[in-house]
């Protein structure tokens, strides 16, 4: 089993760096908030000249195929998720039952995304389920360390790819410095590179805010690179198969806009991205059907983000439910 180094005070300072910076964490509420008025602002900017009945009409219309093809892959990306928190119990050396893992893997992820500030709300979800089948605490904390550091892996590695490889046509906006995003790409890729080479010649644990790290084994290192990476493409999956014809998009073109729609959606730190999200790709795509493409987002809202935050609710309340039951 995986401990903290002894005679190291390390809990203590932890708690210390984060005390210090508590009084900056209390002004983040109204920093989302600015966000989120100012994406809905955008957003109702862009959709001012369209009637929401064109809209309430293209949604209407939606092939019902197309909504079953989302519904299954949304079923695909949830049960991948689980990836990471099987990744991070090996790490830890603690494995658990595929069952249980998937239950609590699933329920955070919905939970995070939709409630949004994921170390809070989701950590909050892992520390239920996981305590009670017997982590310690500093495990858990290991565990989402893990998992977060696997999710920025496969946002680096499939977002440098995109923007460094593929140069679809954007908009020339003033916002969107363009020749800027290749050495980003460049960046991303060189950051992955360089933190699976740490993983390969160090062997001593890493000290990250007053905690010490054992460092994974370079498989583990790598096998979170691709686990990260599916994540990423999985979830742009779903709104590339709802995207009406209409929308005339290539695929490198989607996954660009994709990935800097979710870059702006990570920053903002807007629960699920509402609004941000929805801004930032109707922005990146002028000239095609607003209403059409509009209406696939909000359906891709209600199956990527409210269906399955709906069943992790039923899940969290089952769960408590049985807790309580074998008291």
């Amino acid at each position: 089993m995986l401990s903290l180094c002894p005679g190291e005070a390390t809990d203590r300072e932890g708690v210390q760096i984060w005390m210090k910076r508590k009084d900056l964490k209390r002004f983040s509420p109204l920093l989302v908030l600015a966000i989120f008025l100012l994406a809905v602002w955008s957003l109702h900017s862009t959709l001012e000249e369209y009637r929401f009945s064109d809209i309430l009409q293209q949604i209407r219309e939606f092939p019902t195929a197309r909504i079953l093809a989302a519904v299954g892959m949304t079923a695909v990306c949830y049960l991948a998720l689980s990836l990471h928190d099987h990744l991070g119990l090996r790490y830890l050396g603690r494995p658990l039952r595929l069952g249980r893992i998937t239950v609590a893997s699933f329920t955070n992820y919905a939970f995070s995304r939709n409630v949004g500030f994921a170390l809070l709300s989701g950590g909050s979800v892992r520390y239920r389920f996981y305590s009670s089948w017997g982590l310690k605490a500093e495990e858990i904390v290991r565990l989402i360390a893990f998992a977060a550091l696997s999710f920025i892996l496969g946002m680096a590695t499939m977002g440098g790819s995109i923007l460094l490889f593929f140069t679809a046509a954007l908009p020339d906006l003033p916002q969107l410095p363009l020749h800027l995003l290749r050495p980003v790409g460049a960046l991303a890729l060189v950051s992955v590179g360089i933190y699976l080479l740490l993983i390969f010649l160090r062997r001593n644990p890493m000290r990250l805010w007053g905690w010490r790290l054992p460092v994974p084994t370079f498989r583990q290192a790598l096998a979170q690179v691709l686990v990260g990476s599916l994540d990423w493409m999985l979830t742009a999956s779903v709104l590339f198969v709802l995207l009406p014809p209409t929308v005339d998009l290539s695929l490198p073109h989607f996954l660009q806009i994709y990935f800097l729609a979710q870059i702006a959606v990570v920053i903002s730190h807007v629960p699920g991205g509402l609004g941000v999200f929805e801004s930032v790709f109707l922005l990146l795509t002028p000239g095609l059907s607003a209403p059409a493409l509009f209406g696939a987002l909000l359906v891709y809202r209600g199956i990527f983000f409210l269906l399955p935050f709906s069943l992790a609710v039923v899940s969290l309340l089952s769960f408590e439910a049985l807790q309580r039951r074998g008291k």
